[in-house]
């Protein structure tokens, strides 16, 4: 089952940094996709991301490396921080945000709390 939950680690893992990093308009033109195809706002698309994606690395890290709570917490935290932090250094049109690193650090929670109801 390791196994299992370290692949959907790594592909969730890949898709957040690559959706993340890309340029703001390409990213804007995106979520406005998703959000018309699922009737809600961008906005709600673009909030929800953050949330779900870092709930999702979270808990299948957790559930990947149990024995290494600490350093996966940690490591999830950072990279919480850091995927906001590093945006602007890529000259794409984007731009470090406190409430997304607030929203990516509340799907963090979240992916610990579901991590301890199926532990």
């Amino acid at each position: 089952m390791h196994f299992i939950w370290l692949i959907i680690f790594i592909l969730i893992l890949i898709a957040e940094i690559f959706l993340s990093h890309q340029n703001g308009y390409k990213s804007g033109e995106e979520s406005l996709a998703i959000a018309k195809a699922l009737h809600l706002s961008n906005q709600t698309i673009r909030l929800a991301a953050h949330i779900i994606l870092f709930a999702i690395i979270m808990f299948t890290g957790l559930m990947t490396f149990p024995e290494y709570k600490v350093i996966v917490i940690a490591a999830v935290v950072l990279w919480a921080i850091l995927d906001e932090i590093t945006k602007p250094l890529l000259n794409n049109f984007r731009h470090t945000s406190l409430f997304d690193i607030g929203m990516n650090l509340i799907g963090v929670t979240i992916g610990i709390g579901c991590s301890l109801i199926f532990n």
